[in-house]
């Protein structure tokens, strides 16, 4: 099984069981996001989780090809951006995410992205494209 599949069957039902659980225990997850940015502690470990994640994924899947692969990749690299930017700018990470929660279009335009997403890659993995 290449590293491609591997990836999409790990990332892809996440964010589809995490997007329906925005969509369907929204009030939750809006209470969860606003307790989580308020603790340092989480913003920080969350980034350096992130970056960890998105070198994993990098290292191991640094493809560029015009094919859906390259989402995987995508994927990686804003990973780094996003541990990269927790852990130097770790109060500005949390203001905007307490805007993003605090906004329920935005809430939910991200979790029917994440659904999409999710979806996408779970059908990759499927086909074993």
């Amino acid at each position: 099984m290449s590293n491609s599949i591997i990836i999409a069957w790990l990332i892809g039902p996440l964010y589809i069981v995490v997007a329906l659980g925005m969509l369907i225990n929204r009030r939750f997850y809006e209470t969860v996001m606003a307790d989580f940015l308020k603790n340092e502690a989480l913003v920080y470990f969350s980034g350096a989780l992130a970056l960890v994640a998105g070198v994993a994924i990098v290292l191991s899947h640094s493809i560029w090809a015009p094919d859906w692969r390259v989402v995987i990749t995508v994927l990686g690299w804003l990973a780094i951006a996003k541990g990269v930017g927790r852990l130097l700018f770790p109060y500005n990470a949390a203001n905007w995410g307490a805007r993003v929660v605090e906004n329920r279009t935005v809430m939910t335009v991200v979790a029917l992205g994440a659904l999409a997403l999710g979806l996408f890659l779970t059908a990759m993995a499927l086909t074993g494209a």
